[in-house]
């Protein structure tokens, strides 16, 4: 809807000058062209809330790299929508412009378990015309796992959807969104997710929606 008022993403600019992330700048995109069509209960704003928060957790475990400590808190924007959805928001920046807003939708809010790949589905969409590759064609749609929308392989770190054996640092479970996407937007059963892993046996210890 926001592309049929607005035009495609990558034509979208906001008033106000920023030459770094900040979480003032994904909001002032996201209150600009998302808000308007969504059923807002609550915007966190700078607020210090267990609900505002709370930490994002990687696939099997350990910390999301682009959520928990530091300074990539504070970039990010923090929306609840009135069924208990939350809608974390988190501009990307290059060559100091915006460039690409990731959104994890975390269907059960500050609820455990605060996974990718289980609770919390990770999205994005270009504000960019010029981007690394010099493609705009992706600033028409949001995307299950950025410009490529291709899941490499299964059990990649980069662009899969794989459960480690242990609590892991990393981005793990960010592509599982892709996965289901290919699957009719169905988690796969066991044998399901062996087939799309190339049939190795040795997948099934990975399959990520054992909990």
């Amino acid at each position: 809807m926001a592309v049929k008022d607005y035009g495609p993403s990558y034509t979208w600019v906001v008033d106000g000058s920023y030459t770094n992330v900040s979480s003032s700048l994904s909001e002032a995109y996201f209150d600009k062209f998302i808000v308007p069509y969504l059923k807002i209960a609550k915007q966190c704003g700078k607020s210090t809330e267990t609900e505002c928060t709370y930490d994002i957790l990687a696939l099997g475990g350990g910390e999301f790299d682009y959520s928990s400590e530091g300074a990539e808190k504070d970039h990010f924007a923090r929306y609840y929508l009135t069924d208990g959805t939350s809608i974390t928001a988190y501009m990307t920046m290059l060559n100091g412009a915006p460039s690409q807003m990731q959104l994890y939708v975390d269907v059960n809010g500050w609820k455990k378990p605060n996974q990718m790949g289980i609770d919390i589905q990770f999205f994005t969409f270009r504000v960019s015309k010029k981007t690394s590759d010099d493609s705009n064609k992706f600033g028409y749609q949001i995307y299950t796992s950025g410009k490529s929308e291709q899941l490499q392989n299964i059990t990649d770190q980069q662009r899969g959807c794989y459960k480690p054996d242990s609590p892991t640092n990393g981005i793990y479970g960010s592509f599982c969104a892709t996965l289901l996407k290919r699957n009719g937007w169905k988690i796969p059963s066991v044998d399901e997710y062996v087939q799309m892993a190339g049939g190795d046996e040795s997948y099934r210890a990975k399959y990520p929606w054992n909990f």
